[in-house]
């Protein structure tokens, strides 16, 4: 039924956001459980910004109170990438070179 259908959905859910947290196990297991959270409640009452804000709350609490790490992903090896800047440095690459 319907509730069995949210269930799985939430599951595969909260696998996927606990394993954009990897490597750090501790923070993939809290963000399995909040993804779990999150995706069943978006189902009851989809609402994007209590979503948004949930995570920036359960965050921000995580880094400040648990002290966990909050670099996931090509971050946790490589703290000084800096995603955006790499990103933006490439993109004018690219516009300026086709000028």
């Amino acid at each position: 039924g319907v509730s069995s259908r949210r269930l799985l959905v939430s599951l595969v859910a909260a696998i996927l956001f606990g394993s954009l947290h990897a490597p750090y196990l501790p923070l993939v297991a809290l963000a399995a459980a909040f993804g779990f959270a999150l995706a069943w409640l978006s189902l009851r009452t989809p609402n994007v910004l209590a979503v948004v804000c949930c995570q920036f709350v359960l965050g921000l609490q995580v880094n400040l109170i648990l002290g966990l790490s909050m670099r996931v992903g090509a971050f946790h090896n490589h703290p000084d990438v800096r995603f955006l800047g790499a990103v933006f440095s490439r993109l004018d690459r690219a516009i300026s070179s086709l000028r």
